[in-house]
């Protein structure tokens, strides 16, 4: 809720702890009289937010002359005269980092998660603007491994590069953003530049349009890591 520019903002005084956690964005508030015969009496968000800095600094200041100890690892921080934050926050930053602490394997499960999703989202997107194909054979190994086991992105490139061929384009995940991109400013014809740029030759005479040559030229000033191989 943002702040009226005349009134002054209330919140119940039995949201209690609840409110502490929130950020000053998203605690609830009203504006009006100071009593509610429905929620009981309500006091000022300002003199709530004071207060609860006041009690966080008190806990800082009686933390500050301890040591904490992650008892995990055994890692120590203290006291305050050698820690620059209070003893919480070092301690908060030290459970993001400790591998042994279960935090720890959450947090990089949380972002093992986060990458995929995002890879996936930039998979679904060239899937549904039909840039790519999905192709069982792995290249790698010169084999077509077990249905459902294994998936390649690749760009299909039929009579593109040489007439009479099927033929495609495997897409790399470090790949994906720079195609998403080729496809969004030139459409089909940034989609064959790419492959062009990539392979290091030139596609067939129908292909090499002006718009093709546009983006050719963009990929050669604006994008020198290409991937090409």
């Amino acid at each position: 809720m943002t702040d009226h520019p005349r009134l002054p903002r209330y919140i119940p005084t039995c949201v209690g702890t609840a409110y502490a956690g929130m950020s000053k964005e998203s605690k609830p508030g009203v504006y009006g009289p100071e009593q509610d015969p429905n929620h009981g009496p309500y006091v000022l968000a300002a003199e709530a937010d004071a207060e609860i800095d006041r009690l966080m600094q008190w806990v800082s200041d009686l933390q500050s002359g301890m040591y904490v100890n992650c008892v995990y690892c055994g890692h120590r921080y203290g006291p305050g005269e050698t820690t620059p934050v209070s003893m919480a926050d070092a301690l908060r930053a030290h459970v993001e980092a400790c591998p042994k602490h279960p935090m720890s394997a959450l947090k990089a499960e949380c972002d093992r998660l986060r990458a995929e999703n995002a890879r996936f989202r930039k998979l679904y997107h060239l899937l549904a603007r039909d840039v790519i194909f999905f192709s069982q054979y792995d290249e790698d190994t010169n084999t077509w491994p077990d249905c459902g086991e294994f998936f390649s992105p690749c760009v299909l490139l039929n009579d593109t590069f040489a007439y009479a061929t099927a033929d495609a384009e495997r897409v790399t995940d470090d790949q994906l953003d720079l195609l998403i991109k080729m496809d969004r400013q030139f459409g089909q014809s940034g989609v064959v530049a790419w492959a062009a740029q990539v392979r290091g030759s030139e596609p067939l005479e129908p292909y090499r349009t002006e718009k093709y040559c546009a983006a050719r030229e963009w990929l050669r000033t604006a994008s020198p890591a290409t991937g090409a191989k």
